[in-house]
């Protein structure tokens, strides 16, 4: 593919075979309903009222009896002109979806508007970057002083450092909204291009109203006293940025900090190449101005998958859903019999797990044929001897006890599964550990588990917590019959 390297300056990093696509891989709007819009009075009349929309999860299905995450979502420049379509621009849309919700384990979302308008050459003003007075550099190392003033002209010279003109409107905000929560947990800050230089600002305002950070190509360089406030508080940080971003330059606003950042225990870079769209293709997205790599926060809306369900980043196998929910999410999990009533979801976690961990090691035909209605049939039957693992009312994982006479083995898990998910959350450890201390209890001696030879992940995963390779076996699933192996654990 030739491409013009004026309009794709980053043609140059594309490998062989890949391709360029304008469409993210999800449909814009499809949730925004689910936002309902307010206003908040004026603390500031130099500011002005701030319109802001705010998705509730209590409304749309998640139980009332738990504490949720408050996301609170900076939109980028020229966003708010667009109006409710900001939440979108935020990155934020779809973790408002169902899918989305389930998986963080529910949260709020709230996205603030900033009062944008448009100067006679087309510009926006009044962006979340609009400074109170000129940078002031003072925090800063003489090394970053000494690269700002080098490679940093103009009007970012001048902002670079700034406080916001928005920054105690904003935290005034945040009060209000999480007062009017009946179930606000932790709050988690995020921020995408300008949405992200205030976002520093607030990290640097208020460090301790804030549990977590998400930020997405921020058009901003913190100070090392900022990063050390973070550090010290040891607040979960993850910066996203594309090494070619064509309008907040990589090089100006990460690439100072990199050797720091690699030294912080509570901070981590996502920092690809390409910023790609669901299907794999090269982000691009042009409107008047190439906006590709620049649109990190479309890849994170995607929650950093492919389509076919392969992590756009192999450190976070479980998205950015999977990090939102062990950093600020408000999971309380016990374990306790199952009843009747978790049946189904017991269904639903199997079916899944098998359709997908499995896929390539069972025949498709046998996995495309499963479903959690047949499969209920089965589990109701036998679901007396599990154990669950759950959050309110939702079931994480299950586990399958048994008790056995052989002097070999004495017991025996037959089935551990955990939501696919929430697979690396420890609820698998967990419940073993359990079913360990059950059996225990219980006067047992040695514990048997048997898995599918070729399931390397869960192999690991047993052999991780202690289990010795034992047994070989096999069994038959449809027309096919499948080697086994166990790990025996002594207790």
């Amino acid at each position: 593919m030739q491409l013009d390297k004026t309009l794709y300056p980053w043609a140059d990093a594309m490998e062989p075979g890949m391709t360029v696509g304008e469409a993210p891989g999800y449909a814009t709007g499809e949730y925004l309903d689910l936002f309902e819009e307010r206003i908040f009075p004026a603390v500031d009349e130099k500011v002005g009222d701030l319109r802001y929309y705010v998705y509730d999860p209590t409304l749309h299905g998640m139980p009332q009896d738990r504490k949720y995450p408050v996301i609170f979502s900076l939109h980028g420049a020229g966003n708010a002109l667009a109006g409710k379509l900001a939440v979108n621009y935020s990155g934020m849309e779809l973790f408002a979806s169902p899918a989305y919700q389930q998986r963080m384990g529910g949260a709020y979302i709230v996205c603030p508007l900033a009062n944008e308008y448009r100067m006679e050459d087309g510009s926006s003003a009044g962006t979340w970057m609009t400074p109170k007075a000129d940078g002031d550099l003072s925090e800063y190392s003489e090394t970053l002083q000494a690269f700002a003033k080098e490679n940093i002209q103009g009007r970012l010279l001048r902002i670079l450092g700034a406080e916001s003109i928005y920054t105690e409107n904003l935290l005034a905000l945040l009060s209000h909204v999480r007062v009017g929560f009946s179930s606000a947990g932790k709050t988690l800050l995020t921020g995408s291009s300008a949405g992200g230089y205030g976002a520093w600002r607030l990290l640097n305002a208020a460090p301790d109203r804030f549990d977590a950070a998400l930020l997405m190509a921020p058009a901003y360089l913190p100070s090392e006293k900022l990063l050390d406030k973070l550090q010290a508080r040891n607040i979960p940080v993850l910066l996203c940025h594309g090494l070619y971003d064509e309008l907040v330059p990589f090089d100006l606003t990460v690439r100072p900090h990199l050797e720091r950042y690699a030294t912080m225990g509570n901070v981590r870079t996502f920092m690809p190449k390409l910023v790609v769209n669901r299907d794999g293709s090269v982000a691009s997205n042009i409107s008047g101005i190439q906006m590709g790599q620049h649109c990190i926060n479309n890849a994170i809306q995607n929650d950093l998958m492919l389509a076919d369900g392969t992590p756009m980043w192999v450190d976070l196998p479980r998205g950015i859903t999977g990090w939102i929910r062990d950093a600020v999410g408000g999971m309380t999990m016990i374990i306790r019999k199952a009843t009747a009533e978790d049946v189904y979801q017991i269904a639903k976690i199997v079916v899944e797990d098998w359709q997908t961990a499995y896929r390539g090691i069972i025949d498709s035909d046998y996995l495309d044929a499963m479903s959690a209605e047949k499969r209920y049939g089965v589990e109701i039957n036998r679901y007396h001897d599990y154990v669950v693992a759950v959050d309110g009312q939702e079931v994480l994982g299950y586990a399958w006890h048994a008790m056995m006479e052989d002097n070999a083995a004495d017991c025996e898990i037959i089935a551990l599964y955990v939501r696919y998910s929430l697979r690396h959350t420890g609820i698998g450890r967990r419940l073993l550990l359990h079913a360990m201390d059950t059996f225990r209890d219980a006067g047992k001696k040695r514990m048997i588990i048997w898995c599918l030879k070729d399931n390397t992940e869960a192999r690991r995963f047993y052999e991780k917590m202690g289990g010795v390779e034992w047994q070989s076996g096999s069994h038959q699933w449809g027309n096919k019959a499948y080697e086994l192996v166990s790990y025996l654990y002594e207790l």
